[in-house]
């Protein structure tokens, strides 16, 4: 698997100067770039994937922070019981998406000792949004080093954390830990076992081209973790849990770091129920009614909300007062500059009644495409798979090959957001993912593996920041780690999720 040359490719006595680079990147494509020199200077393209980690370790060594996360995080963690013989060498795992679950993934399988590839559809991490961690994710990112690349991490008395920020300290984290990860890969799915190569390959999306390092990866582990507006791996389906009407807004504004700003606290997560009479004073003010609303002060200020229909049509903020929610949503049916105007009002009521003063010189931060980033959407319905993983086998002649496909995070479980459930249970999803490969890397039967699998992944929808074992320093891929009560084989007849091909 061939690393992105640099070019002009540099020579050896420059990779203190790449590390440094490398560890000051702000954007993903400057962390690939400075990560490729440095792989390019140390030849760390032409070595077997279990001597990468102690090349590239050397590399890096020259630069103090490096330095640390290598001792003080990815040393421990692949010299915990169960990682340090890297059960896992000779897999090859094949991530689609460089999502939080994706990355917490591919950084697990590769301490494990695979060969892991993240394909990643984008080029660039624009997502401004805000993540609520629970505390088990906190200890997690932690261990992993997210807080020497991520200085915005957790920073004040609540635990949250930027999309982009986290995805750019994952990703430098993976790629320490030994992945390779691939930009601009539109991935449409697996095909079928190809019997000339006896090897499954994937297909990329129609008008587009796989990059050959994609394109020609022998895998036989494929993760879906590109989230849950992304099509499932083939064999999948899903159902349904539907609330009642539920609308959410978000909306990032600049954040300055002025004088002014600083007079502002957080918001954690309210509702109306238990704060009737502030919600109360924002419909007053503003003439919008709201459920839910948090605030958090990340890279940006970042609110979301949960409003009523009534409201959005009152202000003008949908065209039409579609009766289905999907339509009423559309986005041929929203009036942007309403919908704007809307989150403007809200977030100076809210700081000025909740936050200590009000939002000053209120602008929206913009989207990659130069938009302002304000987003509505629905969270009425909450789509999950009805089986986590699902295995392939092809038997030629007295040979025989398996294809192991598994989704993780919202791919697998879609969140509810006021709970902020989505990134934690991305990261539960990914370790007990792990485990499965960990477990028919050692020998356990195909059946048995995917029984267990299930067991465990039907634990993960009731799983809360609440009920996670709270003995952090301890948790490992193995669910018992983590899960009060992982419940005893249950004999279900898993043969559905294996296909013969």
């Amino acid at each position: 698997m061939a690393f992105p040359s640099p070019a002009p490719a540099p020579a050896l006595y420059d990779a203190p100067k790449l590390a440094k680079a490398f560890y000051s990147a702000t954007t993903f494509a400057n962390t690939l770039s400075t990560f490729a020199a440095i792989a390019h200077s140390v030849g760390l393209d032409d070595l077997p994937v279990a001597e990468r980690y102690p090349v590239l370790r050397d590399a890096c060594f020259g630069h103090m922070r490096l330095r640390q996360i290598f001792r003080q995080h990815l040393d421990p963690l692949r010299a915990r019981e169960g990682y340090a013989s890297a059960p896992c060498t000779g897999m090859r795992v094949l991530v689609l998406g460089a999502g939080p679950g994706g990355l917490r993934t591919a950084i697990e399988a590769a301490v494990l000792g695979a060969e892991v590839l993240v394909a990643e559809k984008r080029h660039r991490f624009s997502r401004h949004n805000v993540l609520h961690l629970w505390k088990f994710m906190v200890a997690d990112c932690q261990a992993l080093g997210v807080k020497a690349l991520a200085p915005r991490f957790c920073r004040g008395g609540l635990n949250h954390v930027s999309i982009k920020a986290l995805q750019l300290a994952l990703t430098k984290i993976a790629l320490l830990a030994g992945a390779v990860v691939v930009p601009g890969q539109s991935v449409a799915g697996v095909s079928a076992f190809d019997n000339d190569r006896e090897r499954w390959h994937v297909e990329p999306e129609a008008g587009t081209e796989l990059a050959p390092r994609v394109a020609d990866f022998d895998f036989d582990v494929v993760v879906g973790g590109c989230g849950s507006a992304a099509p499932r791996l083939r064999g999948f389906t899903s159902s349904t849990f539907r609330a009642n009407v539920a609308i959410g807004i978000t909306a990032n504004f600049v954040r300055r770091g002025s004088a002014a700003e600083s007079k502002l606290h957080e918001i954690p997560g309210i509702g109306r129920q238990y704060h009737p009479q502030v919600f109360n004073a924002i419909e007053a003010e503003t003439g919008v009614a709201l459920e839910n609303l948090v605030y958090y002060q990340d890279e940006t200020h970042y609110f979301v909300m949960t409003v009523s229909r009534d409201s959005l049509v009152a202000r003008g903020a949908v065209i039409a007062d579609l009766p289905s929610i999907d339509a009423l949503l559309a986005r041929d049916n929203i009036d942007c500059d309403a919908l704007h105007a809307l989150c403007m009002d809200v977030a100076l009521a809210a700081t000025r009644l909740l936050a200590g003063a009000e939002l000053p010189e209120p602008e929206f931060a913009l989207t990659a495409r130069g938009a302002p980033d304000v987003a509505v959407f629905d969270f009425t319905e909450i789509s999950y798979l009805d089986a986590s993983a699902r295995v392939e086998l092809a038997r030629r002649g007295s040979s025989e090959r398996s294809l192991i496909l598994a989704h993780v995070g919202d791919a697998l479980l879609e969140p509810f957001w006021p709970q902020g459930t989505g990134a934690s249970r991305a990261f539960l999803s990914a370790l007990d993912l792990a485990h499965m490969l960990v477990r028919l890397a050692g020998g356990t039967p195909v059946p048995e593996a995917l029984e267990e699998r299930e067991r465990v992944y039907a634990l993960l929808s009731s799983t809360t920041d609440g009920n996670i074992r709270k003995t952090f320093a301890s948790h490992t891929h193995e669910p018992a780690s983590r899960y009060d009560f992982v419940p005893p084989p249950s004999g279900r007849d898993v043969s559905d999720l294996i296909t013969s091909v």
